[in-house]
C-alpha cells in the first residue's frame, strides 16, 4: 500500500471538518445510545476558545479529523484535544497518533502546559490509545466529574 498521508491544518467551518465531526457524533450516538441533545453543546464552540482543527488526509481523501479547544473551565495551563475521529475504513494506520501529534505540537505552540481528554468506558479502542500514547488516567474534570462512565486522560506538555 503505497498511499498519501497529509496532516494539515484546517478552519474549524471546513466542510470536511464538520462531516467528519457529525460522523463523530454519529458514533458516539450508537455506542452510547442516550446522548442527550444538550451534551451535543459540550462539543460546540459556545463556550471554548479553538486553537486549531486538522485533517487526515489519505490520498487527498478525508480520512480523519481532531481538534484542540480551550476547556470551558478554569485550568488556564491546560486545553483540550477534542473530536479524535479516524473514519472506520482508514483505521489501523496509525492516523490517529499522527492527529494527536498536530494537537501536541499546537498546544506547546500555545505555551500550554498540559493538554487533556475525555472518552467513554464504551471506547475500548480510545482508552487504550492515550495511554499508548503517554496520557495518564486523572481525575475526570467538570462536566465529566458527574458522569463515572467518562474517562479522563492528561499528558504533561
Amino acid at each position: 500500500m503505497n498511499e498519501r498521508i497529509e496532516i494539515v491544518p484546517v478552519a474549524w467551518d471546513d466542510p470536511r471538518a464538520e462531516a467528519l465531526r457529525a460522523e463523530f457524533m454519529a458514533d458516539m450516538d450508537a455506542i452510547y445510545g442516550d446522548t442527550p441533545p444538550k451534551y451535543h453543546g459540550f462539543f460546540s464552540t459556545e463556550n471554548v476558545e479553538v486553537f486549531g482543527s486538522w485533517l487526515a488526509l489519505v490520498d487527498g481523501e478525508p480520512a480523519g479529523h481532531v481538534a484542540l479547544m480551550s476547556l470551558g473551565i478554569p485550568q488556564p495551563d491546560a486545553l483540550e484535544l477534542r473530536r479524535l475521529h479516524v473514519r472506520p475504513e482508514f483505521r489501523r494506520r496509525g492516523l490517529a497518533r499522527k492527529l494527536i501529534d498536530a494537537v501536541v505540537e499546537g498546544a506547546r505552540e500555545q505555551g500550554a502546559a498540559r493538554l487533556l481528554l475525555e472518552c467513554g468506558v464504551r471506547q475500548p479502542e480510545a482508552a487504550a490509545l492515550y495511554p499508548a500514547y503517554g496520557f495518564e488516567r486523572i481525575p475526570n474534570f467538570p462536566p465529566f466529574d458527574r458522569k463515572p462512565e467518562q474517562l479522563c486522560f492528561g499528558l504533561v506538555l
